[in-house]
């Protein structure tokens, strides 16, 4: 059996000026479930044929509705052969630090995380993203519009070449409403590159109008996506916006799952393909069934209460 531990230690203070015409930033959460929520957990669990058994479990702390560290384990035909303790997310002045993201390229053993960087007044400005060393700029050359550059380099080298950029304009919500690629970098989405999003009252993502002319819409329950809640509060809620905000640009197909992202409340879609359980309208488990290859997969979402 396997077994690593990981601590996280920043070595380094990282402050940048910055020309943002922004108010300063701050990360109270747009929403809270009120149900003093302890930790979450993550089941993956595959029954074969022949009657073997696979699963993976994470269980999450949560500090003020925020994901904080987790322990994973993993199980072969009930067995325990794998886990380790990690931090998933790290903060410093109530913002995200860092994230956990994925791997090293050159070592799937070893975790990658996301690194933030912030002006002095809590305004994103940068992350680097460990897995594949890349430096991404973050810059606001209006109140509601963000540059995302992808660099050649580290944010503070003056060499530092812009490799793509993309633009996306946000509404007084934090939600992207219109994005898109900037190849020229002349400041302005490329001529029939911009793709255009549509929220309801609630703020849940409702319609996606590609530059092609894919459009797709998707309609909502009156029931909350706790996960999604956490998530949010956990980056704050721009912040998980702008670092994928590469996906809104890009995006030249829609896939369903983009519309259950980014929304707080459960999509008529995901009620009808999983089962649920709710305490005041937040579930608190979450159970999807699917096969393939004769294989059964259950893969369940819980949230639990502080008792």
């Amino acid at each position: 059996m396997k077994t690593t531990s990981f601590i996280a230690i920043l070595s380094f203070a990282f402050l940048f000026n910055s020309c943002s015409k922004e108010d300063p930033q701050d990360n109270t959460p747009e929403e809270q479930t009120e149900l003093k929520l302890s930790s979450y957990k993550y089941t993956y669990d595959r029954q074969s044929p022949d009657g073997g058994t696979y699963q993976r479990i994470r269980t999450v702390n949560l500090i003020d509705e925020k994901f904080t560290d987790f322990t994973e384990e993993r199980y072969l035909n009930g067995e325990l052969v794998y886990t380790e303790s990690l931090s998933q997310f790290i903060y410093e002045n109530n913002f995200p630090k860092k994230v956990l993201n994925g791997t090293q390229i050159d070592d799937p053993e070893a975790p990658a995380y996301l690194n933030f960087f912030y002006n002095d007044v809590q305004q994103l400005i940068g992350f680097h993203w460990e897995s594949n060393n890349r430096y991404y700029r973050i810059s606001y050359p209006q109140e509601n519009i963000v540059f995302f550059d992808a660099l050649d380099g580290t944010l503070d080298d003056p060499d530092a070449q812009i490799i793509r950029r993309s633009i996306s304009e946000f509404d007084q919500h934090d939600n992207i409403i219109r994005a898109g690629r900037d190849n020229d970098l002349d400041g302005v989405i490329d001529a029939n590159r911009e793709n255009h999003f549509t929220y309801d009252q609630n703020h849940n993502l409702t319609s996606i109008v590609l530059y092609n002319g894919e459009t797709h819409n998707a309609t909502y329950s009156d029931k909350k996506n706790t996960y999604n809640v956490i998530l949010d509060n956990s980056y704050s809620k721009k912040i998980r916006r702008i670092v994928m905000s590469e996906a809104f640009s890009f995006m030249s197909s829609i896939e369903s799952s983009i519309f259950e992202r980014y929304s707080h409340y459960l999509s008529n879609q995901q009620l009808s393909e999983n089962t649920y359980e709710f305490v005041e309208d937040f579930y608190t488990k979450q159970t999807h069934v699917f096969y393939d290859s004769d294989s059964e997969f259950t893969i369940t979402n819980e949230f639990f209460i502080e008792e």
